[in-house]
């Protein structure tokens, strides 16, 4: 954020609109992430290393080739024209089939707290803990049609709204459907009922275009539905779009259950908001309370965070 002090009348309003608009053309649509090549192949080699101790298996690679099947499907091209089918070498060359049975994590919506549960490959594995993910997770990168140039566009690269739908999902959407078809076993799906803006689940989300449709027939989908602590749920297991996800899976032929708040969840929440009051009422009856005597401490606290709320 830029804090700019003027003085007061007409020009304060012009020269606020000028620094707006200045301030979000250089960082509305970035270009190319500097040195991306360097930072893929960095990744890649690294990689190995901290994939040791983990669910995942050593992966052997060609790092550098591995850059230049990536390259090769987007570089010295229109954005605007890419399609899923540029990135199958890609795909294909860096997709582990040997993926651990009953630990791949899915998520949608909910990457934050999908990636604390994953514990970084100790406890699931989610795409952006496979090699694939890993080489470009949170990398920005396009091509541009020149003659003395890389092929890289380092100055702007057009949004997702500006792109063709095949465009704009391209990689992920085929990384998705990779990741899933190396999935079996019991396949875990964090979504959210807390959220306002969007459904717990989605049919165009990129689960349910790319990764529910790429699994096999023997997968069993456990869903796991996290409603964030203090938040009012809008979606339970058995109500809203869960309704709809259950019905799409079992009709692919494929073994359907659905936990909300699961315990080992609940408690990763709390770590990050031990005050919540779901945190507070988990610990009032491991001290014994009766719940007389949790209904009385917990209204009179939520009053007060209330009055709090009100007063800020």
């Amino acid at each position: 954020m830029v804090s700019v002090r003027l003085r007061s009348g007409e020009s304060v309003v012009f020269l606020a609109i000028v620094c707006f608009l200045q301030i979000e053309n250089v960082f509305s649509s970035p270009g190319s992430t500097l040195n991306i090549k360097n930072i893929f192949i960095g990744r890649c080699f690294e990689y190995e290393e901290l994939t040791k101790g983990t669910l995942i298996e050593p992966v052997k690679v060609n790092c550098t080739q591995l850059w230049t099947l990536f390259s090769r499907a987007w570089t010295y091209k229109d954005p605007q024209s890419i399609v899923l089918s540029d990135y199958e070498t890609f795909l294909e060359a860096a997709k582990q089939t040997n993926l651990p049975e009953d630990k791949i994590l899915l998520w949608s919506g909910t990457y934050g707290i999908a990636h604390e549960y994953s514990n970084q490959r100790k406890r699931y594995v989610t795409l952006e803990d496979s090699l694939i993910g890993y080489l470009v997770n949170g990398l920005t990168w396009c091509g541009m049609v020149c003659t003395e140039c890389d092929g890289i566009n380092y100055e702007q690269c057009p949004d997702g709204p500006d792109l063709p739908r095949e465009a704009h999902q391209a990689f992920w959407g085929g990384a998705s459907r990779t990741f899933a078809k190396s999935a079996s076993g019991v396949v875990r799906l964090i979504l959210t009922g807390t959220n306002k803006d969007r459904p717990a689940y989605n049919s165009e989300s990129f689960f349910g275009q790319f990764e529910l449709p790429s699994f096999d027939t023997e997968v069993k989908l456990q869903v796991i539905l996290v409603n964030f602590l203090d938040k009012i749920p809008l979606e339970h297991c058995d109500t809203g779009s869960l309704v709809k996800l259950r019905e799409d899976v079992e009709t692919r032929g494929l073994s359907y259950s659905c936990t909300e708040n699961p315990l080992d969840i609940l408690h990763l929440m709390c770590v990050g908001d031990p005050s919540a009051t779901k945190c507070e009422l988990g610990r009032l009856l491991e001290a014994g309370k009766s719940k007389s005597d949790l209904s009385d401490i917990l209204s009179g606290r939520l009053q007060q965070r209330t009055k709090i709320t009100s007063v800020s």
